[in-house]
């Protein structure tokens, strides 16, 4: 029976779990001081695939004096063996320790825990890059003529709203802009796109014309005796 270490991370038993349904496995490190494990995943159980999943333990915990694990591949290797001699570490073979340790629902349920957290990481980090990017300081101004953002429900809809609206109040990145026939907005910046309106247009009964459209409004020129113009001698 191997000797109690005095402290850890000298003596750790190693093994795989697996094949899970993916098809991976799980390289399970269990420290025999604190019964602490390290769970790695591995796509084969190659000592090219182990070695470099051990590398990054030992890179944490420190490089241990013994490693015990069973007789079978890849421990019993020379690629292994080679590995563990140039690390100056020990090893021992012997029954798989960690079921006394810690059992196999366990291990996957740790597994599990770690991807859980791994992604909600990630969302975290997204939604701050996100909020970040909302909140960048605006260039709209009080009486800055706008668009808004609206909902796309299908290809062809329009990333804006074609009303126009007025710019009335600026609150940090927050914006409330009014409409001509008095609908208020209340958006981050991030949902407005700022439009030229000439000012002396603005007490047009339908709504703001804004220079993108103001060629539709041009007079027609017609001639009321509908006559064909003559050239004059």
């Amino acid at each position: 029976m191997t000797e109690m270490p005095e402290l850890p991370w000298r003596t750790v038993h190693i093994d795989f779990y697996g094949p899970l349904p993916s098809s991976e496995y799980l390289l399970v490190a269990v420290d025999r001081y604190s019964r602490f494990p390290e769970v790695e995943i591995v796509h084969s159980t190659r000592a090219s695939t182990v070695i470099p999943k051990l590398d990054k333990m030992f890179s944490v915990h420190g490089i241990p004096d013994t490693i015990i694990s069973d007789n079978g591949p890849p421990f019993n290797g020379d690629e292994y063996a080679r590995y563990l001699k140039t690390l100056g570490i020990q090893a021992k073979f012997s029954t798989p320790y960690w079921p006394q340790v810690i059992n196999s629902k366990k291990i996957v349920n740790r597994h599990k825990e770690a991807r859980d957290n791994e992604k909600t990481r990630q969302e975290r980090n997204r939604e701050y890059a996100n909020q970040r990017r909302n909140t960048r300081k605006s260039d709209l101004q009080v009486g800055d003529y706008v668009l808004v953002r609206q909902e796309k429900k299908n290809k062809l809809t329009a990333n804006f709203n074609h009303k126009p609206y007025k710019v009335i109040k600026k609150t940090g990145s927050e914006i409330l802009a009014q409409s001509k026939d008095g609908h208020i907005a209340k958006r981050n910046v991030s949902h407005f796109k700022r439009i030229n309106i000439p000012r002396e247009e603005d007490t047009d009964d339908e709504g703001f014309d804004y220079e993108e459209n103001s060629q539709d409004n041009q007079p027609s020129i017609s001639n009321e005796n509908n006559e064909v113009p003559r050239r004059s001698s």
